[in-house]
């Protein structure tokens, strides 16, 4: 009886079932994937047996690299730029057919049509719509392996939601706001862009120095802890109170 060869796809795949998941691997542990192959992960070797005593002279922002999609969150509607965002991420894709997966958190008028168009695109395995989530450990989790938030059109709450997680937030330069813009320190815990052309450049370039992004996101993090807190919040509204009825 000759041999035949049996060929599965690298990588994990969680989105369907274990039995959708035809030719591929749903599920496993301490494995890893090196050309393409799974391969066992060794595990740790001990450095020393030695205990380090003594008081840490310097702490350094630990930076995950399991962050690998990019995120918009909010109301399907126009004027929130949507199709602006998937417009980009296609032209983006032509050019780079490796750039992160685009998960889409929200519900609105416009999902059918949204649909239609990654059907139209044939974009089904790059672009997700997770309809509306409220849970909040569903959204940590989506935001944990996020690497940027986008919202082309519109900069409100969701902001400092994404800067709260320590994800940076990308928007345009003259977005629909209530002020929370203004959190953004362009290229420093966000980005600001002024043309739609940059949008497409700014996904490509995540693909390039993703390391780049990942730092604003720490220190975005680093901003709503140190400003933007409820407490701070709180703070803010008691120092007006107090100034006005001097």
């Amino acid at each position: 009886m000759p041999l035949s060869k049996l060929g599965f796809k690298p990588g994990i795949n969680r989105e369907g079932t274990n039995y959708s998941n035809e030719g591929g691997w749903f599920d496993g542990d301490k494995i890893r994937f090196r050309s393409g192959y799974v391969e066992r992960i060794g595990g740790w070797t001990r450095v020393t047996n030695d205990v380090i005593i003594g008081t840490a002279r310097k702490i350094f922002d630990f930076v995950t690299l399991a962050s690998q999609n990019l995120l918009f969150i909010g109301t399907l509607y126009k004027e929130k730029g949507i199709f602006e965002l998937l417009t980009a991420y296609k032209n983006a894709f032509f050019n780079n057919a490796d750039i992160p997966i685009l998960n889409v958190i929200g519900d609105g008028k416009e999902m059918s049509k949204i649909i239609q168009w990654i059907n139209k695109n044939e974009l089904n395995n790059k672009i997700y719509l997770r309809g509306a989530i409220y849970d909040s450990a569903t959204l940590e989790y989506y935001f944990k392996n996020a690497i940027a938030c986008i919202s082309p059109s519109q900069a409100g709450l969701s902001v400092l939601l994404s800067m709260g997680y320590g994800v940076p937030f990308i928007t345009n330069f003259n977005s629909i706001t209530g002020g929370e813009r203004l959190n953004i320190k362009n290229n420093q815990t966000g980005i600001l862009y002024k043309k739609h052309s940059d949008l497409m450049k700014i996904i490509l370039d995540i693909c390039v120095d993703k390391i780049k992004y990942l730092n604003m996101g720490i220190k975005a993090k680093k901003f709503y802890n140190e400003h933007r807190t409820a407490n701070h919040m709180v703070s803010g509204f008691i120092n007006a109170i107090n100034y006005v009825t001097k």
